[in-house]
């Protein structure tokens, strides 16, 4: 993504999965993450408790893919692309076991 600062929190992003038709609230709803988008298209996660989120990106082809697991034993796989003239990143998650999904996101991280 363009115009991100070099240094420190410069990108957030979200997983939020479908309503639950009951209750009208989303059965997962994780926010937000803040990472370090580097020039060498590495991202650096700034957590302060055990959550664990990787995420790689090619150049080659603007396709992003990674992983979100936290203490509780939730395990995500996360698939994206790359929009550039956007400046953002759009894509899907679900778990292996096929009962969570929804919809992923990065933007840039604005104070």
């Amino acid at each position: 993504m363009e115009g991100l600062a070099p240094d420190g929190v410069n990108t957030t992003g979200t997983l939020v999965s479908g309503l639950d038709p009951a209750t009208g609230i989303a059965d997962i709803e994780i926010d937000p993450f803040e990472f370090n988008w580097s020039t060498a298209n590495r991202l650096t996660y700034f957590v302060d408790n055990a959550e664990k989120v990787a995420l790689k990106f090619s150049t080659k082809n603007g396709l992003m893919s990674g992983t979100y697991r936290d203490v509780d034993g939730t395990f995500l796989l996360i698939r994206g692309a790359i929009f550039q003239k956007q400046n953002r990143v759009g894509g899907h998650f679900y778990s292996k076991k096929k009962d969570a999904f929804g919809y992923f996101y990065l933007l840039p991280y604005e104070n």
